[in-house]
């Protein structure tokens, strides 16, 4: 059998394994959910199951693993980018993409913990881009000023992914521009 056919059924399996435990997802949380049950909800045997993960927590946990590296992925390349506009635009484009599992995360069932996460990957990027700004400002405030932006954002991005998504990402992304450029304001200030 060639190569190409059996990453293409891989992918496949993994695929309606991983729309699978989505669905679940909706309805129960992790610690509720059985192998048995995704693989029924897949129509994929057990021991295929188990030729790819461990358990239903290996199985989220590869998602969230893969999701975590797109964002990851889009704050490096916007490192080397003065304006954060385009990672702004590149990550919440990565988050519409990635509708099915974000709706999960900021449901009642989603991993509080993953979310925290992937809050801290432009932790460090935006407090350094912040002391350069406000010159007067303390590391503890900055790390306060952190906290409440990422929350903000956080909030914002919850309430589009829980409504439905209606608006354009890019939408979304100039929305948030707009608050931050206002706390720059704020930082130029001080």
């Amino acid at each position: 059998m060639s190569e190409k056919k059996i990453d293409r059924r891989v992918k496949y399996t993994k695929k309606v394994l991983r729309q699978a435990i989505l669905d679940l997802l909706k309805e129960k949380p992790i610690n509720k959910i059985t192998v048995k049950e995704i693989c029924s909800l897949a129509d994929v045997n057990r021991g295929t199951f188990y030729s790819h993960y461990y358990d239903t927590y290996d199985l989220l946990e590869q998602i969230e693993n893969d999701f975590y590296n797109q964002v990851k992925n889009a704050v490096d390349i916007s490192l080397h980018r003065v304006d954060t506009t385009f990672f702004l635009k590149d990550t919440i484009q990565i988050i519409y993409d990635n509708s099915d599992l974000c709706k999960i995360l900021f449901s009642e069932y989603g991993n509080q913990s993953f979310i925290k996460k992937i809050i801290n990957i432009a932790k460090e990027k935006s407090m350094q881009e912040w002391e350069t700004e406000g010159e007067n400002v303390s590391k503890k405030d900055l790390a306060y000023l952190y906290t409440f932006v990422s929350s903000g954002v956080v909030g914002i991005i919850q309430s589009w992914v829980i409504s439905g998504l209606k608006e354009h990402p890019e939408e979304i992304a100039l929305i948030i521009e707009d608050f931050s450029n206002s706390l720059k304001t704020v930082l130029e200030k001080k």
